[in-house]
């Protein structure tokens, strides 16, 4: 695990296990280095109203990478269904792990590189103003 901690999820069960390792926040030009060794991205989440709604942009980076992913179904989420696996439990993310894990050719790596190079800042911010244009337009 990358990145920070809060007092709740530190003192979390995820400490005990012997194959799970945190490496607390690292600087963000190293990140791409070790997102370079990792094999499947994960993006679990508890499910609620925030999180229901909540944009991930950390999937956009993991698929950047050409990275498979495996993230909790959200209804947000629905719109990386073709392009990253959606779980509902755990039962669910070790079978998408499973699959993930398998889906590392060159093809799938290109097509999910291509996918969120559709997701970048720039071009929210070119359909934000198509949209206020069209609206300013109908006035």
């Amino acid at each position: 695990m990358i990145g920070g901690e809060d007092r709740v999820f530190a003192a979390h069960a995820l400490h005990s296990l012997n194959n799970v390792f945190f490496l607390g926040s690292i600087p963000k030009h190293a990140v791409p280095t070790y997102m370079s060794a990792l094999q499947v991205c994960l993006n679990p989440q508890k499910l609620n109203e925030i999180t229901d709604g909540n944009y991930p942009r950390k999937v956009d980076e993991y698929l950047a990478l050409g990275k498979p992913v495996v993230a909790t179904k959200t209804a947000t989420m629905e719109l990386f269904r073709e392009h990253v696996y959606l779980c509902s439990g755990a039962a669910e993310y070790l079978a998408a792990i499973d699959l993930a894990l398998q889906d590392l050719s060159e093809e799938s790596n290109r097509q999910r590189i291509n996918f969120a190079q559709s997701h970048s800042w720039k071009n929210n911010v070119d359909r934000f103003f198509d949209c206020l244009n069209k609206t300013m337009t109908k006035n």
